[in-house]
């Protein structure tokens, strides 16, 4: 295992590549993403804490996607031998992989039999409704997080986090057990103020909330104290600007949530 560092912009992963190794991110901000005939999609971000690239490891199958540094990254490299000792000797690691990759292939179960069943509305929609007029689509709620702290300037880059998905969890790298397919992991000292799970995007079509997650200093949202200490555990978040606070009023873990 070695410490490797990549240079904000600079290419990690190339997509079709052998699969070689896999980084145990460390510190700052990675895009990965897929190159197709139309053009590019992102399909997320990783930060401190997480593996990438251990997909094509495991398989031994070339690289399914592309990753670049957004921020300065620090990572520990792995060859297949590593990853399969460093698994076995921390359980909580192990556990960790197994639920990130479970959650991956439900969540394209669910994509799956969600796309047939649009497919399957719309043909209907349109079969019932050919002389009337279409009515305007339902936009769908933009959210974007950015750190609103110089505490978190390594960790989130300038342009913030585009969040995907129906939930999104912001906690602390860590040991602790989550089944988020997304998730922003941020790196903390003793005394902690972050939770390893500590709250949740939860994004719908109309209404975007933030979800603590029984943390242990609960989570302030614009001006309002959630968690299993106060009288509720969610809260609604506005068209525009939010404030979330993660681990009480003075925390370093301020950030900002912008819906458009």
């Amino acid at each position: 295992m070695k410490e490797v560092k990549y240079k904000a912009g600079q290419p990690i992963f190339k997509q079709g590549e052998s699969s070689q190794t896999t980084l145990l991110l460390l510190s700052g901000v990675v895009e990965v993403f897929v190159e197709h005939d139309q053009g590019v999609t992102v399909l997320g971000q990783l930060s401190a804490g997480e593996f990438l690239g251990e997909m094509g490891l495991l398989d031994e199958r070339p690289r399914s996607a592309s990753a670049r540094a957004l921020t300065d990254v620090k990572a520990h490299e792995m060859q297949y031998s590593e990853l399969v000792d460093a698994l076995a000797e921390h359980p909580a690691m192990a556990r960790r992989m197994i639920s990130r990759l479970s959650s991956r292939l439900r969540d394209t179960n669910n994509n799956y039999a969600n796309a047939r069943s649009s497919v399957q509305e719309i043909q209907s929609s349109v079969q019932e409704n050919q002389n009337e007029p279409i009515a305007e689509s339902k936009g769908f709620l933009s959210v974007t997080l950015f750190g609103d702290s110089s505490h978190l300037t390594d960790c989130i880059s300038a342009e913030g986090i585009l969040l995907s998905g129906s939930e999104y969890s912001v906690g602390r790298a860590g040991i602790g057990s989550t089944h988020y397919l997304h998730r922003v992991v941020l790196p903390d000292l003793e005394p902690y103020r972050l939770s390893v799970n500590h709250f949740l995007v939860v994004l719908s079509s109309d209404v975007i909330s933030i979800r603590d997650c029984v943390s242990e200093l609960g989570t302030k949202v614009n001006d309002v104290m959630i968690g299993q200490e106060f009288s509720t555990d969610q809260h609604s978040l506005n068209k525009g600007d939010n404030v979330v606070i993660a681990g009480g009023e003075n925390s370093p873990f301020r950030f900002r949530l912008v819906i458009r």
